[in-house]
């Protein structure tokens, strides 16, 4: 049965571009040493307020103690990594300025005692100019010293924690100088909150940037959906949105076995574990009591991430999709001759939908005879030992609940508020 829920248009607003740019040579701000972090950032404001440069904090990295050798002058480097780049490089899109984005940027690293910060990289040819009055405005936002990376540190301290209402506009209020893609997801997200006060919404940030790796969310529908109908649940990677980010939804079953869907998962694809951090979400937005309930829950995942979820819930039947199954054994078998390929991924399809025991067991015969000695072996050791986790006579008949269909593309005006 068909999960009835539209898809929001919000993932196009996760997609932030990756702008790390490479080293292009020392110039005139040279290979400068400084003892402390305090040091260097008051020599770079007066550079800054000098040169009329605007430069923000672009990524960073704290120096643990454990990361220096001697330990004693970690508290006053602070950062083993700082990258600042300029203000404009980003293009602001409702601008009507042909210039590309500014390609001045800076990096300082610790040394290699960890006890010094040396400035290893500077680019400083900027292809802009900015009136006396603009930059006298902006300057005292862009002093190291005024709010040192209190973006990043927000984001930092926020990652992978449900979202409040005071978070989200705290973010927004400083989130001024980050990308507009970003910016949009900050406000679309407070009025989801607006419309919704009990959503459930976590932002995942990758380590030390302001790049988002993930958004989960679940609406108070959502949440009273699997509060009525937790018995058996079902998380799926259901659209590949782009070259970034896989949709993957939680689908609870009612009571007509119907499939309706009870959360949401944008991640990047190198995203490790996907399942499991959208269990662990799901888990922490209900009550206890409704925990026990689950008796069943059905993966779009592999068997390792499999086993990370059986230690959270223990007591419940956690399964692969069937559908899964086949897309990694078909995978598998396009390294096998292509004289056999086709025999083999039918055979590969009645295993994993074999209905009874017995069925199950002439399929590997016939697979015994057609597949070669490593894809055999492959199979017997990865996926027969497991085979109570992923074919259909042992767990549930995938699919009772389908997956969401690809719906049409949301209209450009359509919002993430409308949507949801």
């Amino acid at each position: 049965a068909k999960a009835k829920s539209p898809l929001p248009s919000w993932w196009r607003l996760c997609v932030l571009y990756f702008f790390f740019q490479k080293p292009v040579g020392i110039n005139n701000l040279g290979r400068k040493e400084f003892l402390s972090w305090a040091e260097f950032r008051d020599v770079f404001d007066r550079w800054c307020k000098k040169n009329k440069y605007l430069f923000k904090i672009k990524c960073y990295k704290t120096l643990s103690r454990t990361d220096s050798t001697s330990g004693k002058n970690t508290k006053g480097v602070k950062y083993s990594f700082i990258q600042l780049v300029c203000k404009y490089s980003v293009v602001n899109q409702c601008s009507f300025e042909l210039l590309p984005p500014c390609q001045a940027n800076i990096i300082v690293q610790a040394g290699p005692q960890h006890d010094r910060l040396i400035v290893i990289h500077s680019e400083l040819d900027h292809n802009h100019e900015i009136v006396e009055e603009a930059f006298e405005q902006l300057f005292p936002r862009f002093m190291l010293k005024a709010k040192p990376f209190l973006f990043l540190e927000m984001a930092s301290n926020i990652s992978k924690q449900f979202l409040t209402l005071n978070d989200l506009q705290e973010l927004v209020q400083e989130s001024y100088d980050e990308e507009a893609s970003l910016r949009d997801l900050l406000d679309e997200l407070t009025l989801i909150f607006g419309k919704d006060p009990k959503v459930k919404i976590k932002l995942l940030f990758y380590p030390d940037t302001a790049e988002v790796e993930g958004i989960f969310l679940m609406t108070s529908a959502m949440r009273n959906l699997l509060h009525r109908f937790p018995s058996v649940l079902y998380i799926y990677q259901t659209m590949i949105l782009n070259d970034d980010f896989y949709l993957y939804t939680a689908i609870c079953e009612d009571g007509n076995q119907k499939g309706r869907t009870c959360g949401y998962f944008i991640t990047r694809k190198e995203s490790q574990t996907p399942a499991r951090f959208m269990v662990v979400s799901l888990m922490q937005s209900i009550p206890e009591f409704v925990k026990y309930s689950i008796k069943t829950v059905v993966l779009h995942a592999n068997l390792d991430e499999l086993d990370l979820v059986e230690t959270l819930l223990p007591n419940t039947t956690i399964l692969m999709s069937q559908a899964h199954a086949l897309k990694l054994l078909q995978s598998r078998i396009r390294e096998e001759k292509r004289s056999v390929q086709l025999k083999m991924k039918k055979i590969i399809c009645n295993l994993v939908f074999s209905s009874t025991n017995e069925k199950y067991k002439r399929n590997l015969r016939l697979l015994k005879a057609t597949a070669s000695a490593s894809f055999l072996d492959y199979y017997l050791n990865e996926w027969h030992l497991h085979k109570e986790s992923w074919v259909a006579c042992w767990g549930l008949q995938d699919p009772r609940c389908k997956p969401l269909p690809h719906p049409a593309m949301p209209r450009p005006r359509q919002t993430l508020t409308q949507c949801t």
